[in-house]
Protein backbone atom coordinates (compact mmCIF):
# COMPACT_ATOMS: atom_id res chain seq x y z
CA UNK A 1 0.00 0.00 0.00
CA UNK A 2 3.01 2.24 0.74
CA UNK A 3 4.48 1.76 -2.69
CA UNK A 4 0.98 2.30 -4.36
CA UNK A 5 0.55 6.07 -2.38
CA UNK A 6 4.75 6.89 -3.64
CA UNK A 7 3.28 5.88 -7.08
CA UNK A 8 0.41 7.94 -7.06
CA UNK A 9 2.08 11.04 -5.82
CA UNK A 10 4.55 10.82 -8.50
CA UNK A 11 1.66 10.83 -10.97
CA UNK A 12 0.27 13.65 -9.28
CA UNK A 13 2.88 15.71 -9.41
CA UNK A 14 3.91 15.04 -13.02
CA UNK A 15 0.42 16.04 -14.07
CA UNK A 16 0.55 18.85 -11.44
CA UNK A 17 3.96 19.86 -13.94
CA UNK A 18 2.50 18.92 -17.10
CA UNK A 19 -0.73 21.24 -16.76
CA UNK A 20 1.06 23.92 -14.74
CA UNK A 21 3.52 24.19 -17.89
CA UNK A 22 0.28 24.33 -20.36
CA UNK A 23 -1.51 26.62 -18.10
CA UNK A 24 1.87 29.38 -18.54
CA UNK A 25 2.90 28.22 -21.52
CA UNK A 26 -0.61 27.86 -24.10
CA UNK A 27 -2.74 29.87 -22.00
CA UNK A 28 -4.76 32.59 -23.93
CA UNK A 29 -8.43 31.24 -23.43
CA UNK A 30 -8.23 30.56 -27.70
CA UNK A 31 -11.05 28.12 -27.87
CA UNK A 32 -13.58 30.49 -25.34
CA UNK A 33 -13.34 32.92 -27.72
CA UNK A 34 -14.80 31.47 -30.50
CA UNK A 35 -17.45 30.58 -28.02
CA UNK A 36 -17.94 34.43 -27.27
CA UNK A 37 -17.88 35.40 -31.22
CA UNK A 38 -20.60 32.93 -31.55
CA UNK A 39 -22.40 34.21 -28.52
CA UNK A 40 -22.11 37.96 -29.79
CA UNK A 41 -23.16 36.82 -33.43
CA UNK A 42 -26.76 34.85 -31.64
CA UNK A 43 -27.44 37.88 -29.13
CA UNK A 44 -27.01 40.39 -32.55
CA UNK A 45 -29.93 38.22 -33.96
CA UNK A 46 -27.21 36.92 -36.67
CA UNK A 47 -27.13 33.24 -35.70
CA UNK A 48 -27.15 32.07 -39.02
CA UNK A 49 -23.79 33.77 -39.28
CA UNK A 50 -21.86 31.88 -36.57
CA UNK A 51 -20.70 28.86 -38.90
CA UNK A 52 -19.89 31.52 -41.72
CA UNK A 53 -16.52 29.75 -43.34
CA UNK A 54 -17.04 26.59 -41.43
CA UNK A 55 -20.12 24.93 -43.62
CA UNK A 56 -17.65 25.04 -47.23
CA UNK A 57 -17.87 21.63 -46.72
CA UNK A 58 -14.24 21.71 -45.81
CA UNK A 59 -13.05 20.26 -42.47
CA UNK A 60 -13.57 23.81 -40.42
CA UNK A 61 -11.64 22.35 -37.51
CA UNK A 62 -8.37 24.01 -36.87
CA UNK A 63 -8.91 26.17 -39.30
CA UNK A 64 -8.85 30.04 -39.05
CA UNK A 65 -11.71 32.22 -39.89
CA UNK A 66 -11.84 33.96 -43.06
CA UNK A 67 -10.77 37.99 -42.26
CA UNK A 68 -13.77 38.55 -44.62
CA UNK A 69 -15.98 36.51 -42.88
CA UNK A 70 -18.98 37.90 -41.24
CA UNK A 71 -17.42 35.43 -37.94
CA UNK A 72 -13.98 37.20 -38.27
CA UNK A 73 -15.62 40.38 -38.31
CA UNK A 74 -17.95 39.87 -35.38
CA UNK A 75 -14.68 38.54 -33.35
CA UNK A 76 -12.48 42.03 -34.00
CA UNK A 77 -15.61 44.29 -33.04
CA UNK A 78 -14.33 42.44 -29.76
CA UNK A 79 -11.18 42.70 -29.89
CA UNK A 80 -10.32 39.38 -30.83
CA UNK A 81 -7.89 38.47 -34.25
CA UNK A 82 -7.67 36.23 -35.05
CA UNK A 83 -10.12 33.27 -34.47
CA UNK A 84 -10.90 29.98 -35.10
CA UNK A 85 -14.35 28.81 -36.69
CA UNK A 86 -17.13 27.65 -34.50
CA UNK A 87 -17.51 23.84 -35.00
CA UNK A 88 -20.29 22.81 -32.33
CA UNK A 89 -24.06 22.97 -32.31
CA UNK A 90 -25.87 26.43 -32.02
CA UNK A 91 -26.86 25.73 -28.06
CA UNK A 92 -23.60 26.45 -26.73
CA UNK A 93 -23.35 29.57 -28.47
CA UNK A 94 -26.80 30.71 -27.03
CA UNK A 95 -25.15 29.59 -23.53
CA UNK A 96 -22.31 31.70 -23.51
CA UNK A 97 -24.44 34.83 -24.73
CA UNK A 98 -24.26 36.41 -21.18
CA UNK A 99 -20.85 36.48 -21.48
CA UNK A 100 -20.58 38.23 -24.13
CA UNK A 101 -22.47 41.21 -22.52
CA UNK A 102 -18.57 41.74 -20.59
CA UNK A 103 -15.62 42.95 -22.42
CA UNK A 104 -13.81 39.76 -23.96
CA UNK A 105 -11.35 39.66 -21.69
CA UNK A 106 -13.34 40.03 -18.62
CA UNK A 107 -15.56 37.35 -19.75
CA UNK A 108 -12.61 35.13 -20.32
CA UNK A 109 -11.55 35.05 -16.56
CA UNK A 110 -14.65 35.00 -15.28
CA UNK A 111 -15.28 31.55 -17.81
CA UNK A 112 -12.23 30.44 -16.08
CA UNK A 113 -13.16 31.07 -12.59
CA UNK A 114 -16.57 29.13 -13.63
CA UNK A 115 -14.66 26.06 -15.27
CA UNK A 116 -12.86 25.66 -12.22
CA UNK A 117 -15.40 25.50 -9.71
CA UNK A 118 -17.18 22.94 -12.31
CA UNK A 119 -14.30 20.78 -12.23
CA UNK A 120 -14.07 20.43 -8.30
CA UNK A 121 -18.06 19.94 -8.22
CA UNK A 122 -17.65 17.00 -10.85
CA UNK A 123 -14.83 15.43 -8.41
CA UNK A 124 -16.72 16.05 -5.65
CA UNK A 125 -20.03 14.45 -6.69
CA UNK A 126 -17.72 11.64 -8.10
CA UNK A 127 -15.81 11.21 -5.01
CA UNK A 128 -18.71 11.53 -2.53
CA UNK A 129 -20.75 8.35 -4.69
CA UNK A 130 -17.47 5.92 -5.40
CA UNK A 131 -16.70 6.34 -1.47
CA UNK A 132 -13.45 8.00 -1.93
CA UNK A 133 -12.53 10.07 1.11
CA UNK A 134 -10.34 13.58 0.55
CA UNK A 135 -7.22 11.91 2.29
CA UNK A 136 -7.38 8.24 0.82
CA UNK A 137 -5.00 6.88 -1.66
CA UNK A 138 -8.08 6.68 -4.14
CA UNK A 139 -8.66 10.01 -4.18
CA UNK A 140 -4.92 10.44 -4.97
CA UNK A 141 -5.41 8.48 -8.25
CA UNK A 142 -8.90 10.68 -8.90
CA UNK A 143 -6.34 13.74 -8.64
CA UNK A 144 -3.89 12.19 -10.61
CA UNK A 145 -6.11 11.65 -13.75
CA UNK A 146 -8.08 14.79 -13.69
CA UNK A 147 -5.40 17.48 -12.91
CA UNK A 148 -3.12 17.94 -15.64
CA UNK A 149 -5.83 17.65 -18.30
CA UNK A 150 -7.96 19.89 -16.39
CA UNK A 151 -5.53 22.24 -16.12
CA UNK A 152 -4.88 21.93 -19.80
CA UNK A 153 -8.57 22.54 -20.84
CA UNK A 154 -8.60 25.45 -18.58
CA UNK A 155 -5.90 27.14 -20.34
CA UNK A 156 -7.63 27.11 -23.94
CA UNK A 157 -11.16 28.12 -22.18
CA UNK A 158 -12.39 24.63 -23.41
CA UNK A 159 -16.01 23.75 -22.67
CA UNK A 160 -14.30 20.37 -21.84
CA UNK A 161 -15.24 21.03 -17.67
CA UNK A 162 -18.86 22.23 -18.44
CA UNK A 163 -19.12 18.24 -20.28
CA UNK A 164 -17.31 17.02 -17.21
CA UNK A 165 -19.64 18.07 -14.96
CA UNK A 166 -22.60 16.64 -16.91
CA UNK A 167 -20.66 13.63 -16.94
CA UNK A 168 -20.60 13.43 -13.55
CA UNK A 169 -24.03 14.15 -12.59
CA UNK A 170 -25.35 12.22 -15.73
CA UNK A 171 -23.51 8.99 -14.18
CA UNK A 172 -23.53 9.51 -10.38
CA UNK A 173 -27.16 10.83 -9.81
CA UNK A 174 -28.71 7.75 -11.75
CA UNK A 175 -31.14 5.77 -9.93
CA UNK A 176 -33.58 3.34 -11.67
CA UNK A 177 -36.37 4.95 -9.61
CA UNK A 178 -35.73 8.27 -10.27
CA UNK A 179 -33.78 8.44 -13.96
CA UNK A 180 -34.48 11.99 -15.06
CA UNK A 181 -31.27 14.38 -13.51
CA UNK A 182 -28.97 11.88 -15.15
CA UNK A 183 -31.07 11.75 -18.26
CA UNK A 184 -31.18 15.38 -18.26
CA UNK A 185 -27.53 16.18 -17.92
CA UNK A 186 -26.36 13.82 -20.66
CA UNK A 187 -29.12 14.90 -23.37
CA UNK A 188 -27.79 18.28 -22.02
CA UNK A 189 -24.13 17.17 -23.14
CA UNK A 190 -25.40 15.37 -26.50
CA UNK A 191 -26.58 18.91 -27.19
CA UNK A 192 -23.45 20.79 -26.65
CA UNK A 193 -21.08 18.09 -28.09
CA UNK A 194 -23.38 15.04 -29.63
CA UNK A 195 -20.67 12.45 -28.31
CA UNK A 196 -22.33 11.71 -24.74
CA UNK A 197 -25.39 9.92 -26.75
CA UNK A 198 -23.16 7.17 -26.84
CA UNK A 199 -25.05 6.88 -22.93
CA UNK A 200 -28.13 5.42 -24.51
CA UNK A 201 -26.21 1.98 -25.24
CA UNK A 202 -26.29 0.40 -21.65
CA UNK A 203 -29.86 1.90 -21.36
CA UNK A 204 -31.05 -0.01 -24.58
CA UNK A 205 -29.30 -3.16 -23.66
CA UNK A 206 -30.91 -3.08 -20.44
CA UNK A 207 -34.04 -2.11 -21.54
CA UNK A 208 -33.93 1.05 -19.29
CA UNK A 209 -37.11 2.55 -21.34
CA UNK A 210 -38.06 4.92 -18.55
CA UNK A 211 -34.12 6.75 -18.90
CA UNK A 212 -34.41 6.74 -22.72
CA UNK A 213 -38.11 8.46 -22.36
CA UNK A 214 -36.52 11.11 -20.23
CA UNK A 215 -33.72 11.61 -22.13
CA UNK A 216 -35.39 11.32 -25.62
CA UNK A 217 -37.77 13.95 -23.87
CA UNK A 218 -34.96 16.69 -23.17
CA UNK A 219 -33.37 16.45 -26.47
CA UNK A 220 -36.20 17.06 -28.31
CA UNK A 221 -36.86 20.02 -25.33
CA UNK A 222 -33.45 21.32 -26.31
CA UNK A 223 -33.64 21.00 -29.81
CA UNK A 224 -36.81 23.00 -29.98
CA UNK A 225 -35.03 25.99 -27.52
CA UNK A 226 -32.28 25.96 -30.61
CA UNK A 227 -34.65 26.53 -33.46
CA UNK A 228 -36.75 29.26 -31.31
CA UNK A 229 -33.28 31.04 -30.67
CA UNK A 230 -31.82 30.79 -33.95
CA UNK A 231 -34.19 29.18 -36.07
CA UNK A 232 -34.22 26.37 -38.31
CA UNK A 233 -31.72 27.24 -41.15
CA UNK A 234 -28.78 28.13 -38.43
CA UNK A 235 -29.19 24.14 -37.11
CA UNK A 236 -29.83 22.72 -40.36
CA UNK A 237 -26.66 24.82 -41.80
CA UNK A 238 -24.55 22.97 -39.13
CA UNK A 239 -26.43 19.32 -39.60
CA UNK A 240 -25.71 19.50 -43.24
CA UNK A 241 -23.00 21.16 -44.18
CA UNK A 242 -20.97 21.56 -40.65
CA UNK A 243 -21.30 17.90 -39.26
CA UNK A 244 -20.76 15.98 -41.89
CA UNK A 245 -17.18 17.27 -43.28
CA UNK A 246 -16.16 16.71 -39.78
CA UNK A 247 -17.13 13.19 -39.18
CA UNK A 248 -13.98 11.65 -40.80
CA UNK A 249 -12.02 12.93 -38.20
CA UNK A 250 -8.65 15.30 -38.37
CA UNK A 251 -5.42 13.65 -39.56
CA UNK A 252 -3.30 15.16 -36.43
CA UNK A 253 -0.84 13.71 -34.43
CA UNK A 254 -2.26 15.56 -31.63
CA UNK A 255 -5.90 14.65 -32.47
CA UNK A 256 -5.96 11.52 -29.62
CA UNK A 257 -8.66 9.63 -32.21
CA UNK A 258 -9.08 6.03 -33.86
CA UNK A 259 -9.84 7.65 -36.85
CA UNK A 260 -6.64 10.26 -37.14
CA UNK A 261 -4.45 7.47 -36.16
CA UNK A 262 -5.92 4.98 -39.17
CA UNK A 263 -4.94 8.02 -41.83
CA UNK A 264 -1.67 8.77 -40.78
CA UNK A 265 -0.68 4.98 -40.35
CA UNK A 266 -2.12 4.61 -44.27
CA UNK A 267 -0.11 7.27 -45.61
CA UNK A 268 2.98 4.78 -44.49
CA UNK A 269 2.10 2.11 -46.60
CA UNK A 270 0.05 3.80 -49.43
CA UNK A 271 2.77 5.49 -52.17
CA UNK A 272 1.93 8.38 -53.16
CA UNK A 273 0.60 9.08 -49.59
CA UNK A 274 -2.70 10.45 -49.55
CA UNK A 275 -6.04 11.77 -47.24
CA UNK A 276 -8.87 11.26 -49.33
CA UNK A 277 -8.73 7.89 -49.54
CA UNK A 278 -11.59 5.76 -47.98
CA UNK A 279 -9.66 2.85 -46.58
CA UNK A 280 -8.43 4.06 -43.35
CA UNK A 281 -11.88 5.51 -41.89
CA UNK A 282 -13.68 2.16 -43.04
CA UNK A 283 -10.98 0.65 -40.79
CA UNK A 284 -11.68 3.27 -37.77
CA UNK A 285 -15.63 2.90 -38.23
CA UNK A 286 -15.33 -1.21 -38.37
CA UNK A 287 -12.40 -0.73 -34.83
CA UNK A 288 -15.13 1.24 -33.29
CA UNK A 289 -18.47 -0.97 -34.23
CA UNK A 290 -16.79 -3.78 -32.94
CA UNK A 291 -15.94 -1.94 -29.75
CA UNK A 292 -19.73 -1.27 -29.35
CA UNK A 293 -20.42 -4.89 -30.29
CA UNK A 294 -18.52 -6.16 -27.41
CA UNK A 295 -19.63 -3.34 -24.86
CA UNK A 296 -22.81 -4.63 -25.66
CA UNK A 297 -22.14 -7.89 -25.07
CA UNK A 298 -20.34 -7.24 -21.92
CA UNK A 299 -23.14 -5.26 -20.65
CA UNK A 300 -26.21 -7.97 -21.55
CA UNK A 301 -24.09 -10.76 -19.94
CA UNK A 302 -24.83 -8.85 -16.44
CA UNK A 303 -27.97 -7.08 -17.02
CA UNK A 304 -29.81 -8.96 -14.44
CA UNK A 305 -27.55 -8.31 -11.55
CA UNK A 306 -26.56 -5.57 -11.96
CA UNK A 307 -26.00 -3.01 -8.86
CA UNK A 308 -26.46 0.67 -8.74
CA UNK A 309 -22.66 1.08 -8.10
CA UNK A 310 -21.99 -1.28 -11.07
CA UNK A 311 -24.01 0.68 -13.26
CA UNK A 312 -22.22 3.79 -12.18
CA UNK A 313 -18.90 2.16 -13.57
CA UNK A 314 -20.96 1.11 -16.41
CA UNK A 315 -21.16 5.13 -17.36
CA UNK A 316 -18.19 5.96 -16.51
CA UNK A 317 -16.71 3.59 -18.98
CA UNK A 318 -18.92 4.71 -21.76
CA UNK A 319 -17.80 8.36 -21.06
CA UNK A 320 -14.53 7.47 -21.94
CA UNK A 321 -15.73 5.48 -24.81
CA UNK A 322 -17.42 8.65 -25.78
CA UNK A 323 -13.86 10.30 -26.12
CA UNK A 324 -11.70 7.11 -27.69
CA UNK A 325 -14.39 6.18 -30.56
CA UNK A 326 -14.93 9.80 -31.25
CA UNK A 327 -13.39 11.43 -34.74
CA UNK A 328 -11.61 14.03 -32.75
CA UNK A 329 -10.76 13.91 -29.55
CA UNK A 330 -7.79 16.32 -28.37
CA UNK A 331 -5.80 16.26 -25.45
CA UNK A 332 -8.55 18.17 -23.16
CA UNK A 333 -10.77 15.50 -23.79
CA UNK A 334 -9.70 12.61 -22.20
CA UNK A 335 -10.36 14.49 -18.79
CA UNK A 336 -13.15 11.86 -18.46
CA UNK A 337 -11.15 8.87 -17.94
CA UNK A 338 -11.05 9.83 -14.30
CA UNK A 339 -14.36 8.43 -13.81
CA UNK A 340 -13.71 4.83 -15.03
CA UNK A 341 -9.80 5.66 -13.48
CA UNK A 342 -11.56 5.96 -10.26
CA UNK A 343 -13.40 2.79 -10.05
CA UNK A 344 -10.46 0.80 -11.01
CA UNK A 345 -8.10 2.35 -8.54
CA UNK A 346 -10.69 1.98 -5.28
CA UNK A 347 -10.87 -1.93 -6.45
CA UNK A 348 -7.28 -2.37 -6.76
CA UNK A 349 -6.71 -0.66 -3.24
CA UNK A 350 -9.85 -2.48 -1.64
CA UNK A 351 -7.79 -5.90 -3.32
CA UNK A 352 -11.28 -6.70 -5.78
CA UNK A 353 -9.32 -5.96 -8.93
CA UNK A 354 -7.47 -9.19 -10.52
CA UNK A 355 -3.91 -8.86 -10.43
CA UNK A 356 -3.01 -8.58 -13.96
CA UNK A 357 -4.92 -5.67 -14.40
CA UNK A 358 -3.23 -4.00 -12.13
CA UNK A 359 -0.18 -2.90 -14.58
CA UNK A 360 -2.48 -1.72 -16.79
CA UNK A 361 -4.23 0.58 -14.54
CA UNK A 362 -0.89 1.81 -13.58
CA UNK A 363 0.45 2.48 -17.25
CA UNK A 364 -2.58 4.02 -18.23
CA UNK A 365 -2.86 6.89 -14.78
CA UNK A 366 0.83 7.57 -16.14
CA UNK A 367 -0.37 7.65 -19.74
CA UNK A 368 -2.73 10.38 -19.15
CA UNK A 369 -1.06 12.35 -16.43
CA UNK A 370 1.82 13.02 -18.90
CA UNK A 371 0.31 11.57 -22.66
CA UNK A 372 4.55 10.34 -22.25
CA UNK A 373 3.20 8.95 -26.32
CA UNK A 374 3.74 12.25 -27.36
CA UNK A 375 7.67 11.36 -27.92
CA UNK A 376 6.63 8.99 -30.69
CA UNK A 377 5.62 12.85 -32.77
CA UNK A 378 9.73 12.65 -32.53
CA UNK A 379 11.26 12.23 -35.73
CA UNK A 380 13.05 9.71 -35.17
CA UNK A 381 10.04 7.38 -34.99
CA UNK A 382 9.33 8.93 -38.57
CA UNK A 383 7.14 7.22 -40.67
CA UNK A 384 4.99 5.72 -37.98
CA UNK A 385 5.54 7.80 -35.26
CA UNK A 386 2.65 10.14 -35.97
CA UNK A 387 0.54 7.88 -35.97
CA UNK A 388 1.58 5.91 -32.74
CA UNK A 389 1.10 9.14 -31.26
CA UNK A 390 -2.38 9.72 -32.18
CA UNK A 391 -3.26 6.09 -31.58
CA UNK A 392 -2.11 5.13 -28.29
CA UNK A 393 -4.05 7.38 -26.28
CA UNK A 394 -7.69 6.74 -27.62
CA UNK A 395 -6.70 2.65 -27.70
CA UNK A 396 -5.32 2.28 -23.67
CA UNK A 397 -9.08 4.10 -23.55
CA UNK A 398 -10.58 1.46 -24.91
CA UNK A 399 -8.46 -1.18 -22.41
CA UNK A 400 -9.76 1.09 -19.60
CA UNK A 401 -13.48 1.52 -20.54
CA UNK A 402 -13.93 -2.00 -21.34
CA UNK A 403 -11.60 -3.21 -18.20
CA UNK A 404 -14.35 -1.18 -15.82
CA UNK A 405 -16.88 -3.11 -17.12
CA UNK A 406 -15.59 -6.44 -16.82
CA UNK A 407 -14.16 -5.97 -12.95
CA UNK A 408 -14.67 -7.55 -10.03
CA UNK A 409 -18.04 -6.29 -8.35
CA UNK A 410 -17.28 -3.74 -5.72
CA UNK A 411 -17.19 -5.32 -2.63
CA UNK A 412 -19.77 -3.06 -0.70
CA UNK A 413 -21.56 -3.92 -3.74
CA UNK A 414 -22.23 -7.43 -2.84
CA UNK A 415 -24.02 -5.87 0.41
CA UNK A 416 -27.11 -4.24 -1.55
CA UNK A 417 -29.94 -6.46 -2.81
CA UNK A 418 -29.81 -6.72 -6.74
CA UNK A 419 -32.49 -6.56 -9.20
CA UNK A 420 -33.79 -9.82 -10.65
CA UNK A 421 -36.04 -9.51 -13.65
CA UNK A 422 -38.87 -12.27 -13.59
CA UNK A 423 -40.25 -10.81 -17.30
CA UNK A 424 -40.04 -7.32 -19.20
CA UNK A 425 -42.47 -5.41 -17.07
CA UNK A 426 -41.97 -5.94 -13.24
CA UNK A 427 -38.95 -6.96 -11.09
CA UNK A 428 -38.27 -8.36 -7.21
CA UNK A 429 -35.55 -7.59 -5.23
CA UNK A 430 -33.40 -10.94 -4.61
CA UNK A 431 -30.45 -11.78 -2.92
CA UNK A 432 -26.94 -10.60 -4.33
Amino acid sequence: MKLVRIFLVVALMANLGFGLRQLVLRGGYGDFFVYDTAASLVRSGQSMSIYDGADTGVDPQIRWADPDSKFAAAARFLGISPVRLYVYPPLLADLMVPFSLLPAIAAARLWFALCTAMLVAAGAIAARAMGARWRSSAMLAWISAILGLGLYSLSWGQVTPLLCLLWSLGIFTYKKESPNLSAVALALGTAIKLTPVLAVIPFLVCREWKWLRAYLLSLIVLIAAMVMLNGPASLLDYQVHVLPSMSAGYPDPYNFSISSAFRLLYLVVRRPPSFTSAAPQAVATLCSVLTVAVTCWMIRKRRETLSQREWWAILAAISMLSVSLAPVSFQQAYIVVAFPLGFLWLDLLRGGLRPFFTPVVIAATLEYATFATKIFRNARFAPIGGGLCALIPPAVGIVIALLCIARAPDPQSQLVPKLVRTDRNEAIAGPA
